[in-house]
């Protein structure tokens, strides 16, 4: 939502990200781009999240002044081929860090996809465009049953327009994992929107061993259980009263694995079907 212009300060010469509604931006965006901003200003006092250094109106449009992170972004370095293992466990890692806290100050990202992560010049990542975030406390400004997010990296719970919490971020941080060093694609792929939401509610994702031969087990259970069933199902990175800490941390004897805890017993996928990916068990 809103263009990004590269800008400079003339007082002191840093390069700053301006983030701009276009003049004449009807009233829902234009409260949409002012949420963004206060759940910016809430969470970005850790180095995963992109700082705000100011936000207003001027001739008629908001803006957002952030800094400037040049380094690209995670689809276009997908585009480049897939990550290796270790590297996307470093990169886990450092978004589930930035989440936790992002949690911890009541907001909820909602929208979590390679388009939304940078890096920095130092290769670092950092999360962005808090455009569809949930500001505890705050007025909601979506109607119940209205469908936020994008659909080939949406919880279940999004797919069908309930409710979201904590658990709806991680499942978007299963789902991008998913993506970025193992298959190359997202969990779910049609050629309709309709057709992403119904394998996204009915479905499993395919295990990525069984599209790219090779993938360590450890990393592949890491993903799968972050982006498995919907709330109460799949393994969720929680601690005490539903805050998210640590996404990835090291098993006994130094595997990987997705985070400790969660908001809810876990419930535990049926085994993969013959026929192809593994259905979700009912609601």
């Amino acid at each position: 939502m809103g263009a990004v212009f590269l800008v400079e300060d003339p007082a002191t010469g840093a390069r700053r990200a301006l983030k701009a509604l276009p003049a004449g931006a009807p009233l829902d965006a234009r409260l949409r781009f002012r949420r963004e901003g206060e759940a910016m200003a809430r969470v970005d006092d850790h180095p995963a999240v992109v700082r705000v250094h100011s936000a207003g109106e001027a001739d008629g449009r908001a803006y957002l002044l952030m800094d400037a992170v040049t380094g690209g972004d995670l689809h276009a370095r997908l585009a480049r081929g897939p990550l290796p293992p270790d590297e996307v466990l470093r990169l886990g890692r450092t978004l589930a860090r930035g989440l936790a806290h992002v949690h911890a100050r009541g907001v909820l990202h909602r929208d979590l996809k390679p388009h939304n992560v940078l890096f920095d010049e130092a290769g670092a990542p950092r999360l962005v465009d808090f455009g569809l975030a949930q500001v505890a406390q705050a007025e909601r400004l979506t109607e119940t049953g209205t469908l936020l997010g994008t659909p080939a990296y949406m919880a279940p719970e999004q797919a069908d327009a309930r409710p979201t919490d904590e658990r709806t971020d991680v499942y978007g941080l299963g789902a991008l994992l998913y993506h970025t060093p193992l298959t190359g694609r997202p969990p779910f792929q049609g050629g309709s929107t309709v057709a992403v939401l119904a394998q996204v509610l009915e479905r499993e994702p395919t295990p990525p061993s069984a599209l790219v031969p090779g993938v360590p087990p450890a990393l592949e259970q890491v993903v799968l259980e972050g982006a498995g069933q919907g709330p109460g199902g799949a393994l969720r990175v929680g601690g005490a009263g539903g805050r998210a800490r640590r996404a990835v941390g090291r098993r006994r004897g130094g595997a990987p694995r997705l985070a400790l805890g969660g908001l809810g017993a876990p419930r535990r996928s049926r085994p993969p079907s013959p026929g192809g990916p593994p259905r979700r068990p009912p609601r």
